[in-house]
């Protein structure tokens, strides 16, 4: 009995938001609404996957070309998902500065993308 009220007040299991498997926590949350999302985290459903390689690929992006604006990076992200369906060419690039191109190809399913940055050094003598 001393264990049920230990947990009073916490949500004990939780619900994958896209299938609705019901899931038990060892250690419970605070809300229900902490104790889905975590279960929908860590799903192995498809659609859960699949949410998870976007936020993935979100961070990726934001690391190689951080200092872009948002809408560029959104736009990195959607070339990303039409080389990921088939939609674009691999070998597809983007001019972002005079210096900084991002270049995509797909590898094994995967999608590479690579930060180019060209550097030339002139002087005249």
């Amino acid at each position: 009995m001393a264990k049920i009220e230990e947990n009073a007040g916490l949500a004990g299991y939780g619900v994958c938001r896209f299938c609705g498997q019901v899931k038990y926590l060892e250690h419970p949350m605070p809300t229900q609404e902490q104790a889905d999302e975590y279960v929908t985290k860590t799903c192995g459903c498809e659609p859960a996957k699949a949410v998870r390689r976007r936020q993935s690929e979100a961070e990726t992006i934001q690391d190689l070309f951080a200092e872009c604006a948002p809408t560029v990076l959104d736009l990195l992200q959607q070339v990303v998902d039409l080389l990921r369906e088939g939609l674009l060419a691999s070998g597809t690039s983007i001019k972002l500065e005079e210096n900084i191109t991002a270049k995509f190809k797909v590898k094994d399913g995967a999608v590479i993308i690579t930060r180019s940055e060209k550097h030339q050094h002139q002087t005249s003598i």
